[in-house]
Order: C-alpha cells, then sequence, then structure tokens
C-alpha cells in the first residue's frame, strides 16, 4: 500500500515516488549527485507548500477519508527498496502528520470493524445456538 497510517504517531507515510535502479549505476559521484538533486527537487516541492497528490501519482488507493487526492506537503523523505513487476526499485517516501479529516476517516473505518466483528460473532454464536440448543 502506497499510504501508511499510524495512529499512535499520527503520522502519516506516503510514497511520492520510484528511482530505477538504472539511475545508480555507473561511478559514485554521479548517483550521489543524483540523490542530492532528488532531495533539493522534493524540498522545493512539498516542504515549502503543499501540493496537489492525486492517486494515479502513486497509485496506492484512497486516502483514509475517501478522498482520491489531496494537497499535502510532508517534513520527512525516506528511501525504501521496493520491487515492480518483478524489478527492484527504489521508492520515495514523505512522511508528515495525518489531517483532521484522515483521522475521522480512520475512526470511520474502525467503527465499520468492529461493527463487521460483532456482526460475525452474533452470525456464530446463533450457528452454535442452532447447533447445541440454548
Amino acid at each position: 500500500m502506497a499510504i501508511r497510517y499510524d495512529s499512535k504517531t499520527k503520522r502519516v507515510k506516503q510514497k511520492i515516488s520510484t528511482l530505477s535502479m538504472y539511475s545508480f549505476e555507473g561511478e559514485f559521484f554521479k548517483a550521489i549527485k543524483y540523490l542530492q538533486d532528488e532531495l533539493k527537487s522534493l524540498k522545493e516541492d512539498y516542504t515549502k507548500s503543499t501540493k496537489q497528490i492525486m492517486e494515479y501519482d502513486y497509485k496506492g488507493g484512497a486516502y483514509s477519508d475517501g478522498a482520491r487526492e489531496k494537497k499535502v506537503s510532508f517534513d520527512k523523505f525516506f528511501i525504501e527498496e521496493g520491487e515492480y513487476e518483478g524489478d527492484k526499485e527504489l521508492q520515495i517516501w514523505g512522511e508528515r502528520d495525518i489531517l483532521p479529516e484522515e483521522i475521522e476517516g480512520l475512526k470511520e473505518k474502525e467503527r465499520k470493524e468492529e461493527a463487521s466483528r460483532t456482526e460475525y460473532k452474533r452470525k456464530q454464536f446463533e450457528i452454535l445456538k442452532k447447533e447445541f440448543g440454548e
């Protein structure tokens, strides 16, 4: 998933883009320069102001509140190794605070999951009642 919510820390990690492993072949200093330029670009795009990010940019589904696009900014950036169609890639992730509407979306999702668990338990109880009597 391209959006990871952490309700305890009230933070979100979201995949922003990917880097091809081919960009790191060759001279070490060129690869480092490439990363420095990428970080500079990320900081300019995402830390100075908010940037509209749409679902097709990160291909990760909706945000917790159901929105498919959102204006966000990030205060931290990470690189993680990932895989796409069997090929290794480096994924660029941004981290930010959870927005209030996303918190509400997470709470609503938890309420629905709890209702679903309760309904499942009720159905299991009914089955056991029929099988063993009251």
